[in-house]
This record gives C-alpha cells, sequence and structure tokens, in this order.
C-alpha cells in the first residue's frame, strides 16, 4: 500500500483508496477517515448527481 500511495502513477481513485486502506490500519475509525481524506466530497457530488456524479474525477482546479 506505502508504494501505491507514494507512486505518481497511481490512479486518484486507487490512491485514495489505499490511503484509506492505511489509515484504518493505524486505527483510525471510519468517520476519522472520512474527515481526514474530506471523502464528504464525493457524498455531495453522488447527492447531487448520482452515480454520474463520482464516476469519473472532475479536471482539476474544480
Amino acid at each position: 500500500m506505502s508504494r501505491i500511495v507514494a507512486s505518481r502513477l497511481s490512479s486518484v481513485r486507487l490512491l485514495l483508496r489505499a490511503r484509506m486502506i492505511l489509515l484504518a490500519a493505524e486505527g483510525l475509525q471510519n468517520k476519522e477517515i472520512a474527515e481526514r481524506l474530506q471523502v464528504a466530497r464525493w457524498r455531495k457530488r453522488y447527492l447531487e448527481h448520482r452515480l454520474s456524479g463520482i464516476e469519473r474525477d472532475l479536471p482539476r482546479g474544480a
């Protein structure tokens, strides 16, 4: 997992998932992980646009 996080070639989705796993391995609870990784933005995008809001990453700067 650490190699995925350190790699510049990892996709954004894979990077986020690897970070979640590493934080869980450190003993953090799901709520703490969500706050640290700002997962709320994905939830908001899902609520606003449903599946199409989370299928693709937004262009940089969005």
